[in-house]
């Protein structure tokens, strides 16, 4: 078993104590590295007169959200074709209908010095077969950020809380996990002119994620990411055409139980034009170095949306995403949230706005293993179809 302990001694501490304390001075010195860059905005922003009586009040904004549908999955527990069910415990392809809502409020406070936004999220999916039982599952989600306007930039403290709560199930049919992300944001923006812009962002923290069906899968450590994005603006400024350009990048360093240690790196560029159609190309490059070979592997992952109105209200978008993955059978890639499945997926979805801020809409996804996706292999189909209904609400902005 390749998630057993590694026989060599790794110079990562043994104990989670000494763990904690290499992850925490590496933070510090990333933070102050950070506040190294920023201290000469701060002393500019310190030097600056307070603001006038006059200065216009902060603003509050509101907005709640709400989905719910009927699905039909062809693959609830994620599981390869029946012939590539080869060692024991394998489970098999088993299909069922579900219903899946999400519900979803905000808060946002933007004054002359001051940011706050915070967003909670719930929901899950509940099967209608007795044998599907297992796969019920319920999703809270956290997120909050906090902090100062200081002149042309914001600096601000950032937590994301994420759990996914599965119904019993035996280890293969399991893909519940927790996780927890925490640090510091350096973001700001400016005009090019008098239609573009640019804006950038640096964040520093740690990031905690726990895979409950197999504690071996979970880690903690501390992350770095950057991102930076160019906006152009071509001809009429409200009914012209917008091309955007981003890049980004992401660092961790992964401390796992019984002395894995993984260097995570990522990379990837993004190029979208909006006007009559929104086209949008991405490509993101993924490195994870283990000192266990066979947990280490690199993806690539291939993105290509499109999105257009068409006569009577309908909005349709159509994407498709490769994900091709090198690494040993088996190997298991951290997830984002449920729906994730590490897989080349193809989606058409459909929209008609109603009245009063309700939307009904229709949606094909489906999943597929490719030749070239060697750690996954090829014997592997989902298909999804979903038919719902969502609601917004904006509330009124208030000073």
């Amino acid at each position: 078993d390749h998630r057993r302990p590694s026989s060599g001694r790794a110079w990562w501490p043994a104990s989670w104590l000494g763990r904690l304390s290499c992850m925490l001075r590496a933070m510090l010195v990333l933070f102050g590295m950070l506040m190294a860059a920023v201290e000469p905005v701060l002393g500019e922003a310190q030097a600056v007169p307070p603001v006038a009586a006059a200065a216009p009040a902060g603003q509050w904004r509101g907005k709640v959200t709400a989905e719910a549908g009927v699905e039909y999955d062809t693959n609830i527990n994620r599981a390869q074709s029946t012939s590539a069910a080869t060692e024991p415990g394998d489970e098999t392809p088993r299909s069922s209908p579900l219903l899946r809502a999400l519900g979803s409020g905000e808060v946002a406070y933007f004054g002359a010095r001051q940011r706050l936004r915070l967003r909670l999220a719930a929901g899950g999916k509940v099967f209608f077969l007795p044998t599907a039982q297992d796969q019920n599952i319920g999703v809270v989600q956290l997120g909050y950020e906090h902090g100062a306007q200081l002149s042309s930039v914001r600096l601000l403290g950032v937590v994301d809380y994420y759990d996914a709560l599965q119904a019993p199930a035996t280890l293969a049919a399991s893909r519940d996990f927790r996780s927890l992300a925490a640090g510091g944001r350096l973001a700001g923006s400016r005009p090019l002119g008098l239609a573009h812009s640019l804006d950038g962002a640096l964040d520093v923290g740690g990031l905690f994620f726990v895979y409950k069906p197999d504690p071996s899968l979970t880690f903690i450590g501390p992350t770095l990411s950057s991102r930076v994005g160019v906006r152009l603006h071509a001809g009429d400024p409200d009914l012209g055409h917008d091309f955007d350009l981003g890049l980004s990048a992401r660092g961790d360093y992964r401390g796992y139980l019984f002395g894995r240690t993984d260097v995570f790196v990522q990379v990837g560029g993004s190029a979208s034009w909006q006007g009559p159609l929104l086209v949008q190309l991405g490509y993101t490059a993924q490195l994870n170095l283990s000192n266990l070979a066979t947990e280490s592997y690199q993806r690539h992952l291939v993105l290509a949306k499109l999105a257009f109105r068409l006569p009577g209200e309908l909005y349709v978008t159509l994407k498709g995403q490769l994900n091709l993955l090198q690494g040993a059978p088996r190997l298991f890639v951290p997830v984002g949230n449920i729906d994730d499945d590490n897989r080349s997926l193809a989606m058409l979805d459909i929209e008609r706005p109603l009245p009063r801020g309700f939307a009904v809409s229709a949606r094909y996804t489906g999943y597929f293993g490719l030749p070239l996706d060697g750690a996954m292999g090829v014997q592997y189909q989902r298909h999804t179809i979903y038919l719902g209904m969502s609601y917004a609400l904006r509330l009124p902005r208030r000073s």
